[in-house]
C-alpha cells in the first residue's frame, strides 16, 4: 500500500466535493431537479436516481468499494463505515432473536443476512468471510441472551476490535476512530445517568480512548452536573460546554451534536496535515460523509 499515492489521490479528490456555497442554490431545487443535479455531478453512480436515499447510500457504497480497491484492504472501509455495518448487524441479530423478517437493511453495510443467520443460529461459519470471523466469534462468545444488553455489547466489542487493529499501524485511523469512541462514552454517560443505570454497567461498556481515560469517566458518572460542566471546560477548549449545558437544561441534544461535530472538524483538520499517516485519506472520507449528510438535509429540509 503506497501511502504517498493514497494521500495524493484523496487530496485531489477533495476538490471534487460540492462547495459549501453551492448548498444555497441546492436548497431551491425540488424532487427530480435535485436528483438530476446529483446525477450530473456523478453522485450516486450506479443508482436508478429514483429517490434520494438510494442515491446517497449508493454514493457511500461507491466510496467504500473504491477505498477497498485502492488499498487492497477492507479494514479502512470497516472503520469508516462501521456505523452502517453495526446497523445491519443489529437488525439481523434482532431478526434472529425474535424470528422476524429482515428488511430495510443499510445498503452501505457489509452484512446482508444469510451469513449471520447461519453463523449465529446454526453455528455454520462457512459463509463468513475469514476477516470477519474473529470479531464475530468474540461477539458470539459474549452474548447474554438479553437483547438490550447484547445490542450494547455488540457495539462495544466491534469498536474495541477495530480500534485495537488500527492503533499500532494506522495513527490517523486511530485518531478518527478514537474520537468516535469518546463520543460513544459521552453519550453513554448521559444516557445511563438519565436511566439511573448502575455504575458497573456504565463501566463495563466504556470504550478505551485517549481523550478521557476510563477512571475519569467512572468518576464523572457520580459527579454533579456543575462538576461535569467544569471538567469539560478544560477539554477541547470548552467547545462542548454549550451543548452539555443545554442538555442538562432541557435534555435536548441538538446543540451538543453541533458542538461534537465542530470539535470533530477541528481534529480532522489537524489529522489532514499528517501526510505520513494517511491524513489526506481520512480528511477526504470525513468530508465526503459530511457532504452526504448535507445533501440529505438539503433535500428533506425545505
Amino acid at each position: 500500500m503506497n501511502k504517498t499515492f493514497l494521500n495524493g489521490f484523496y487530496q485531489a479528490k477533495t476538490t471534487n466535493l460540492i462547495p459549501f456555497d453551492s448548498y444555497f442554490n441546492l436548497n431551491k431545487l425540488q424532487g427530480k431537479e435535485f436528483l438530476e443535479y446529483l446525477k450530473n455531478n456523478n453522485i450516486g453512480l450506479g443508482s436508478t436516481y429514483a429517490n434520494i436515499d438510494e442515491v446517497l447510500n449508493q454514493d457511500l457504497l461507491n466510496v467504500r468499494e473504491e477505498l477497498n480497491s485502492l488499498t487492497k484492504l477492507s479494514i479502512f472501509g470497516n472503520v469508516f463505515f462501521m456505523d452502517h455495518d453495526l446497523t445491519n448487524f443489529k437488525i439481523i441479530y434482532k431478526s434472529i432473536k425474535y424470528d422476524l423478517a429482515i428488511d430495510d437493511l443499510d445498503l452501505v453495510g457489509k452484512f446482508r443476512g444469510e451469513e449471520l443467520i447461519q453463523f449465529f443460529k446454526y453455528d455454520n461459519n462457512l459463509l463468513i468471510d475469514q476477516e470477519d470471523l474473529k470479531v464475530l466469534i468474540l461477539i458470539k462468545d459474549n452474548l447474554t441472551g438479553n437483547i438490550k444488553v447484547d445490542l450494547e455489547l455488540i457495539e462495544s466489542i466491534y469498536y474495541n476490535y477495530y480500534y485495537n487493529l488500527v492503533k499500532e499501524d494506522y495513527p490517523s485511523l486511530e485518531a478518527f476512530l478514537g474520537y468516535k469512541r469518546f463520543v460513544n462514552n459521552l453519550n453513554l454517560l448521559f444516557k445511563f445517568r438519565l436511566k439511573d443505570e448502575s455504575l458497573l454497567n456504565f463501566s463495563n461498556l466504556l470504550l478505551a480512548e485517549k481523550h478521557v481515560d476510563k477512571d475519569t469517566w467512572i468518576n464523572l458518572y457520580t459527579k454533579t452536573e456543575e462538576e461535569i460542566i467544569s471538567y469539560f471546560e478544560l477539554k477541547f477548549y470548552g467547545k462542548l460546554v454549550p451543548g452539555i449545558k443545554k442538555y442538562f437544561s432541557d435534555k435536548t441534544l441538538t446543540e451538543l451534536i453541533k458542538n461534537i461535530n465542530e470539535v470533530n472538524d477541528d481534529l480532522i483538520t489537524k489529522i489532514s496535515f499528517d501526510k505520513n499517516n494517511l491524513g489526506s485519506l481520512v480528511s477526504y472520507i470525513h468530508l465526503k460523509l459530511k457532504e452526504n449528510n448535507s445533501l440529505r438535509w438539503s433535500y428533506y429540509e425545505k
